[in-house]
């Protein structure tokens, strides 16, 4: 937006956004207390976010690779839900966090990350070790 000098949209989103924060808290609050707030909040942010990302699209278009996405934040609602239900049922221990981390990043290499993108993290690791053992 501000490459295209189109920054006008910024105030109005940013404002809707604020509007729309506002609205959910009146309705979140009395029901839910500080999480109604927190859930407000999400919301605000997430609408600003999907706004400006078509705004910008309109003006300065960048070929996002929205599958990766998609998947990145699948697997973080997933993840993110198996931990607060362990966190629930008091289940968390320090041997699930591990094991779900490194589900984690297992998951990311082999539903997201591809070959080149591999190979360029095996690579600079490489050069890492070199480095560091030089010194």
């Amino acid at each position: 937006i501000y490459i295209k000098e189109k920054s006008g949209y910024v105030p109005v989103i940013t404002g809707a956004a604020a509007g729309i924060n506002i609205l959910v808290n009146f309705i979140m609050i009395p029901a839910i207390g500080i999480t109604g707030a927190a859930i407000a909040t999400l919301v605000s942010y997430f609408v600003m976010a999907v706004s400006l990302y078509f705004v910008t699209q309109k003006f300065y278009n960048i070929p996002y690779e929205k599958k990766k996405i998609g998947i990145v934040f699948l697997l973080i609602i997933v993840f993110g839900s198996v931990y607060y239900y362990l966190l629930s049922v008091n289940e968390l221990i320090l041997i699930y966090k591990f094991l779900m981390l490194i589900l984690f990043s297992a998951s990311i290499f082999i539903f997201v990350a591809d070959k080149n993108e591999i190979n360029f993290l095996r690579k600079k690791l490489i050069s890492f070790k070199i480095k560091d053992n030089n010194e």
